[in-house]
């Protein structure tokens, strides 16, 4: 998404659209307010809730599956919710951190997995290895499983790579992993002083998990969500935080 599409006019919020939410979202959105999440990572949550349930819409028709929509809306709207007791947004630890919060308020440990499986659409083992990440599911990686978490866990990937990372998640087969490398190249340089190689199995996953999911976002109703995208935008531009660079597609082999 280029600078020229974020939207800078009129107001930026929705008071219809909050009388119309649910008790249970109401409380989410209270937990994050009470953590002191901030408003774009507010805006962030709360539109990738939307399209969470959009797209656990698509997944019900074309798997013939019934869903855990409690799961998948809860998920979506605490993910973040960790970033509140880092110094660093870009810490993967608030992952975990998250999950453990959502955890102790009393949510299903379906929700915590969505916390915790969220950063990157899910990290690998080696990474979880290399930066000795202080895992609480029980396992290896944090890669997502069931449908409500793939689901809670993509509408992240979605929103942030082409929200926030200019990335076109349907016409460029590797911009989950430019999008990817941008973010741990930063986390790696700065945790162990070292580069993020391009062939880190981390790369190969997200190019692996938008083409298993995008089937359930297509387009057109990604574009329906545009306004909330742009709500997400001004509230990052109102809080100074900076849309990342990322190398244009001849730079990557």
């Amino acid at each position: 998404m280029s600078p020229d599409r974020r939207s800078t006019v009129g107001p930026n919020y929705n008071f219809e659209r909050m009388a119309r939410s649910s008790d249970a979202r109401n409380r989410a959105i209270a937990m994050n307010v009470e953590v002191g999440v901030s408003l774009y990572k507010m805006h962030h949550s709360m539109v990738i809730a939307d399209m969470a349930l959009a797209i656990a819409d698509q997944v019900e028709t074309q798997e013939q599956v019934k869903l855990d929509r409690f799961v998948v809306e809860m998920g979506s709207l605490l993910h973040d919710i960790g970033i509140s007791q880092t110094i660093d947004d870009r810490s993967p630890e608030h992952s975990m951190i998250g999950a453990n919060m959502v955890r102790a308020a009393g949510y299903p440990e379906a929700v915590a997995r969505c916390v915790e499986f969220h950063d990157c659409g899910g990290l690998v083992p080696e990474v979880i290895a290399e930066l000795a990440l202080p895992t609480t599911c029980g396992k290896a990686d944090t890669l997502p499983e069931t449908w409500e978490e793939k689901i809670a866990v993509y509408a992240d990937f979605v929103i942030s790579f082409e929200g926030e990372y200019n990335m076109d998640l349907w016409n460029d087969p590797i911009g989950p992993a430019k999008a990817t490398y941008h973010y741990m190249e930063y986390v790696y340089q700065h945790r162990r002083g070292l580069a993020f190689p391009r062939e880190h199995p981390q790369m190969y996953y997200s190019n692996r998990f938008n083409q298993e999911m995008i089937r359930y976002c297509p387009r057109a109703m990604y574009e329906t969500f545009r306004p909330g995208i742009n709500r997400m935008l001004n509230s990052m531009i109102a809080e100074g935080v900076p849309i990342p660079p990322i190398a244009p597609l001849s730079q990557w082999p």
